[in-house]
């Protein structure tokens, strides 16, 4: 009966891994990646084998991809003076792609609550990923470290960056587009005047 109240060590994590939501959201939290696939024909597949081979290839394969995923943002993830600059060139371009109607959100609107919402969802989450796989092994913590202080140092100054950033990159964006008006426009006269 002692047994079943203190069962030994190697069986009570076995035997707790699905006694409480808490360890299920953990076990999903730390899901690897996937282990079967569907082909084309509904087929199932295995993309890795229950072997410790396959296990090394999965582990192998989900930090490849978590490390795609932090270069993507890596700059979320240095000094904040890198942040702020990258962050600029992001606003920039997007401010850009708006005026030109290749997209149709203005990224005026909220950028300065978006950047804290995007920390909170994406960043943070993925710097504590690449802190528990250790693949950097004592630097692992310097991705948390630079997202938290970044998070941090936008919420007190962001907004007022921001404000910089919409006037001054209004500003540039509208005469670049007054330039490739005029650009265009001395195109079309100069290739009108050589039409017979």
């Amino acid at each position: 009966n002692n047994t079943i109240n203190n069962p030994a060590p190697a069986m009570s994590k076995r035997y707790s891994l699905f006694t409480t939501t808490q360890a299920l959201r953990q076990i999903q939290i730390e899901r690897l990646g996937l282990r079967k696939s569907v082909d084309f024909g509904g087929k199932m597949v295995d993309v890795y084998a229950s072997t410790s081979e396959g296990e090394l290839k999965l582990k192998q394969h989900a930090v490849i991809d978590l490390m795609m995923n932090v270069v993507d943002v890596a700059h979320t993830m240095q000094s904040f003076a890198t942040f702020v600059k990258w962050n600029k060139r992001l606003f920039k371009e997007l401010l850009t792609a708006y005026h030109a109607d290749r997209i149709s959100w203005d990224p005026t609107m909220g950028w300065y609550g978006n950047q804290i919402q995007f920390y909170d969802a994406y960043i943070i989450p993925l710097a504590k990923k690449m802190q528990k796989c250790g693949v950097f092994g004592a630097k692992s913590s310097v991705f948390l470290y630079f997202a938290m202080e970044n998070k941090r140092r936008w919420q007190m100054e962001g907004a007022e960056i921001t404000e910089h950033m919409v006037d001054q990159m209004a500003k540039e964006v509208l005469m670049e587009s007054l330039q490739d008006a005029s650009q265009q426009s001395q195109c079309s006269s100069a290739s009108s005047s050589l039409s017979p």
